[in-house]
């Protein structure tokens, strides 16, 4: 893959930078959350986005998509993560390539997607991770319904793996939730390493296009996920990078409202 940035990626590096400067200001995010909008996000903001041609960046131009490739993704991933409105580039990249281009391209495939945060934090001092999941079942629910699942990933260091957690999008008598190790350098192979499941007594896995809250508590190489306040799972992590990401299977997953609280305990002697 060739990663020198074309004309066509410095103009789309431009027009996304130009964008976010001028829709995410921080008066604009603050009349966002005092409008009281149960829906979290700017729906004029998002027509604009779509009208940009960047819900379906690397889609071919047949399927109503800009035709661009993977560089053009990660330029348009680079520029959406300096905007300051909560969960707005996660909810745009997951939409769009990842997910519909591998759905076209290998009809045999899952369609999957991840999106991994810029920013680098300190989990070993300690993270809080906050905000709302909607994820919408795109398969038959007879057919692939084990497959479709939202979660969450912890970014590992080098070239091993990280750590995810998969939460199953259906019925709560049959769903699961999986955590396990993930490697994005193999096209996204998954090993579980523990699940929860009916007869458990916590969380596992989602509502059908329900929105959910979610809080994931990450120190010293164990976390917590709680969802609606319940817990789902603790468990570890493998030696992190500190960078998050956000995940999509089979499904239309929106992350929103989304909040990052780094803790600072005082060092105990």
């Amino acid at each position: 893959m060739n990663l020198a940035l074309s004309d066509e990626h410095r103009l789309l590096r431009q027009t996304a930078a130009e964008f976010v400067r001028s829709k995410s200001s921080l008066k604009r995010v603050r009349a966002l959350r005092d409008s009281g909008d149960a829906a979290g996000f700017s729906r004029d903001l998002w027509h604009e986005v779509a009208a940009l041609g960047w819900t379906g960046i690397v889609l071919p131009e047949k399927y109503g998509g800009s035709g661009l490739d993977t560089l053009a993704s990660v330029v348009l991933a680079e520029e959406l993560g300096r905007s300051t409105f909560g969960g707005f580039a996660i909810t745009v990249l997951v939409h769009n390539d990842n997910i519909g281009r591998r759905s076209l391209g290998h009809p045999g495939s899952f369609r999957k997607g991840v999106v991994v945060l810029n920013k680098r934090f300190d989990l070993e001092k300690g993270l809080i991770v906050e905000g709302r999941i909607q994820a919408r079942s795109l398969t038959n629910r007879l057919q692939n319904w084990r497959q479709t699942c939202a979660g969450i990933y912890i970014e590992g260091t080098g070239t091993g793996p990280g750590t995810a957690i998969l939460l199953e999008v259906g019925d709560p008598q049959w769903r699961k939730s999986h955590i396990g190790r993930l490697r994005l350098d193999t096209d996204f192979h998954f090993e579980s390493l523990d699940i929860t499941g009916s007869n458990c007594a916590t969380v596992n896995g989602l509502d059908d296009a329900k929105e959910h809250t979610f809080r994931l508590w990450m120190r010293g190489g164990l976390m917590e996920l709680y969802v609606d306040d319940l817990l789902m799972q603790s468990f570890f992590y493998y030696s992190p990078s500190g960078r998050i990401g956000f995940i999509s299977q089979e499904s239309e997953a929106r992350f929103s409202q989304l909040k990052f609280y780094e803790m600072n305990f005082a060092d105990q002697e």
